[in-house]
């Protein structure tokens, strides 16, 4: 039984190694278009694999889609900020397209500890050190190992304290509820419909805050610029 579960597993692995593979002999053969379709389909059957919205955006790029592959990289670099290429192509195209992510005036490093885990993570371990603030306080008015306890309780107050303002600071960053303008000189409306005053326009390759939605309009604000309206859902790639 257990040489053919390891038969089983040495299968799935030579499978998945070979499925992945296609994508990657695409790419290297120059087809960037069916590297692309290849994997825009694993994006969607792992929304959460953080290498096939890269890869995606690895192919947009090639295919002078700008907008497309800021936006997906984007979301890969939501869900793993700590891989080395990735923050490289995306502080280089944000660069190149002025989309201003990371300010040039600020060391690269500091980014890359800011932004060391993600949002899940982030969450994850302000729950994590709340409830365990509570287990040693529970011990502490116990008095279960007192000055344990209420060292421990003081220690992970103050994690679920930092865990929990850098949670709020990061749902406050660019790459949460973001979107990327897709269409030249976007028309930015006072209000969701073509009947509303036209405020501003957008470049291509522009990063933007997705504030409400109604209907076919979506309310956004430009990042840096103090502007908020509405612009047509077609206009812009939810990230």
């Amino acid at each position: 039984m257990k040489n053919i579960l390891i038969l089983f597993s040495f299968f799935i692995f030579l499978v998945s190694s070979a499925f992945c593979s296609q994508g990657e002999e695409y790419y290297k053969k120059g087809d960037f278009k069916a590297a692309a379709d290849f994997y825009y389909a694993q994006t969607l059957e792992n929304p959460y694999d953080y290498s096939a919205f890269y890869n995606y955006a690895n192919c947009l790029y090639r295919l002078k889609d700008k907008a497309g592959a800021l936006a997906y990289y984007m979301k890969a670099f939501e869900i793993n900020p700590r891989n080395s290429d990735l923050f490289y192509n995306l502080n280089f195209l944000s660069v190149q397209t002025q989309a201003g992510l990371f300010p040039q005036d600020i060391p690269s490093f500091v980014y890359r500890i800011y932004f060391f885990l993600s949002l899940n993570e982030i969450k994850a371990a302000a729950f994590l050190s709340f409830w365990t603030f509570c287990l040693f306080s529970s011990l502490f008015f116990l008095e279960k190992a007192k000055n344990f306890s209420k060292t421990a309780s003081v220690s992970f107050a103050a994690l679920a304290v930092i865990f929990s303002l850098l949670y709020f600071f990061r749902i406050n960053s660019v790459f949460h509820s973001a979107a990327v303008i897709k269409n030249s000189q976007a028309r930015i409306m006072s209000g969701p419909g073509e009947d509303f005053k036209l405020i501003a326009s957008a470049e291509n390759a522009k990063p933007v805050k997705i504030i409400s939605e109604a209907g076919e309009w979506i309310e956004i604000g430009l990042i840096g610029q103090g502007i908020k309206g509405w612009i047509k859902s077609e206009d812009i790639i939810k990230i």
